[in-house]
């Protein structure tokens, strides 16, 4: 629940940082290029459904949904108003990525960003298997994780800034011990707006910090087979940000 209504006041901040970031040319719009390339690469299946797991504000979906045939679902009420404010031509449903059951299979399905708050690799193993069960056979499975043991960072700071807004976004984790892959992640929103007063927000909680060999072989007893690149790009992967794309056998 407290997760729950810090994300619901959060909503448009995030909205706020993606779209200085689009702003920039970076961000959701290149990502989303990048990922219709792979999906075109390696997918099998010949529809275009497409299930946003996780969907957020539905920024990615945005420049998707006029390839793909799209669902979104999420928990958070507050990102998915935003979502179906900007994107008011997609189904968006409230459902936990472990649980969630609809009675529809895809050939695309998505969860970008949001897998480290599963926090153990059960968990993660939990999601997955719900992934799959709603993906057709020769369909593909599509997630990223970051950060992941390999990139761990300790804190890093960044600043949006447009007109009379301000939001500084300062992100400190704690890794307690090297060889526990939990760790204490902490972001703090600082806003500032014209003529309001200052507010700080604290997004503070564990998160699953995983090894990209691991998720391989959790990914390939399900019955897939997994490419994994750098980030959003088609480089193999190496240590930043993996993107799994893995193809249901």
């Amino acid at each position: 629940m407290k997760e729950e209504k810090i994300y619901n006041k959060l909503a448009k901040y995030y909205l706020f940082i993606s779209q200085i970031g689009l702003y920039k040319k970076t961000g959701h719009v290149r990502e989303a290029k990048i990922i219709k390339k792979l999906i075109k690469k390696h997918k099998k299946s010949k529809g275009n459904s497409l299930l946003m797991v996780a969907s957020g504000l539905g920024l990615h979906d945005k420049f998707l949904k006029k390839d793909f045939k799209i669902i979104g679902i999420d928990k958070n009420e507050g990102m998915l108003r935003i979502s179906r404010k900007i994107n008011p031509d997609i189904k968006y449903k409230k459902g936990d990525m472990k649980t969630f059951k609809l009675n529809k299979k895809f050939d695309i399905v998505m969860c970008m960003d949001a897998l480290p708050h599963l926090i153990t690799y059960k968990n993660l193993k939990s999601a997955l298997k719900n992934f799959s069960r709603h993906l057709k056979k020769d369909g593909i499975l599509m997630f990223s994780l970051d950060p992941v043991k390999k990139s761990f960072k300790e804190m890093d700071m960044e600043k949006y800034s447009k007109s009379d807004l301000e939001v500084t976004l300062i992100h400190d984790n704690h890794l307690r011990n090297k060889r526990d892959n939990v760790f204490d992640s902490c972001m703090i929103f600082i806003i500032k707006e014209r003529d309001k007063k200052m507010k700080v927000y604290i997004d503070k909680g564990p998160c699953g910090l995983f090894e990209v060999s691991k998720v391989k072989k959790i990914i390939s007893k399900l019955g897939f087979k997994s490419y994994v690149y750098e980030s959003y790009s088609f480089k193999k992967y190496r240590k930043e940000n993996p993107v799994f794309v893995c193809l249901k056998k």
